[in-house]
This record gives structure tokens, sequence and C-alpha cells, in this order.
């Protein structure tokens, strides 16, 4: 019997192909502006207001330990001019409005659940990223890393954001 399919949005992080389920996806909007958030979790790139709700922005190049030395960041953190354009993934995470900043969206493919493979223990070696890896897919030319949107944040940071969240202001 043939494995369950699943649609999944593909995007880039520096040179690397990954794939969340469409299905965690609510949107996708270029960088817009992010505001420090003040005692975040290092991954937290900051904070943004769309139509009155308050997103938190994961930095997925830090999460999984991906270099940011790419020239689209300067030292200070802010944009490089003529760096690529970057986007973010609106995801609704746990009840909690997310966005997961990418470099790139590129394609909505179908995936079968008989073509995800189990990640190798040395592809991923901390137990908190392994966790948010669902396993990957081969392609000819290529490798997918498919990522779990609840498990982006480990529940601890989870928890932290929302208490940052709620937070009064003034």
């Amino acid at each position: 019997m043939p494995g369950e399919v699943e649609k999944y949005l593909l995007f880039h992080l520096g040179r690397g192909r990954y794939g969340l389920p469409i299905t965690d996806v609510k949107g996708i909007l270029r960088r817009p502006e992010v505001v420090d958030m003040p005692g975040a979790p290092p991954s937290i790139e900051g904070i943004f207001n769309l139509r009155g709700e308050i997103h938190a922005v994961v930095n997925l190049r830090r999460r999984f330990g991906l270099s940011e030395a790419d020239g689209t960041r300067s030292a200070d953190g802010t944009r490089s001019p003529g760096g690529p354009e970057e986007f973010v993934l609106l995801l609704d995470v746990a009840d909690e409005n997310m966005a997961a900043l990418v470099d790139s969206c590129y394609s909505v493919e179908e995936i079968s659940s008989d073509d995800i493979m189990e990640a190798p223990e040395d592809l991923v070696v901390d137990g908190e990223i392994r966790a948010a890896v669902r396993g990957i897919v081969k392609r000819d030319d290529h490798v997918l890393l498919l990522v779990q949107a609840h498990e982006l944040l480990p529940p601890e940071q989870l928890a932290r954001l929302r208490e940052l969240k709620e937070v009064p202001v003034g």
C-alpha cells in the first residue's frame, strides 16, 4: 500500500533545502521590520505586528546553527545592501503566532511518506534540533531536510516566549 502523501512548502537557508508541511504555513511575507525582543531566546530574531497580532520571528539559521556570514547581514545584524531578499513563513505553533525567517521559498511539492528517511545521527547531532527534523528526502541532485513547525522551538523557549509576550507595555 503506498504511503501517505503530504504537500510541503520548500525553502532555502543558505545552500540547504528544507521543507515544512504546507498545512503548518499560514502565509508568506517579505521580511517585515522586526523589533528586538529583550530577554528572548537567542534563536528569536524579534517581533513584528501584522494586522494587530504580534508574531515572534524564529531565525532558522541561528536555530539550526548555520552561518549568517553569507553577505546578507553585516556584523551588527542589519541587512547588507544588495543582499538577497528574505521572507517569513507565518506559522501557528501551539496557538502562538510565529514566523520563520528563511532565505527564499521555491516550490510546493507532494512528498510520500515512503520517500522520507530518518535523518542519520551524525547529520543532526543536537537533540533539540533533532526533534525539529522529521526526516530527509533524497532527490537526484540534492537532499531535502523536512522540519516540523511545532518543534522549531524547544518547550522551555516557547514557554519563555509566551511569558515575554504577556508582559504589559507602558
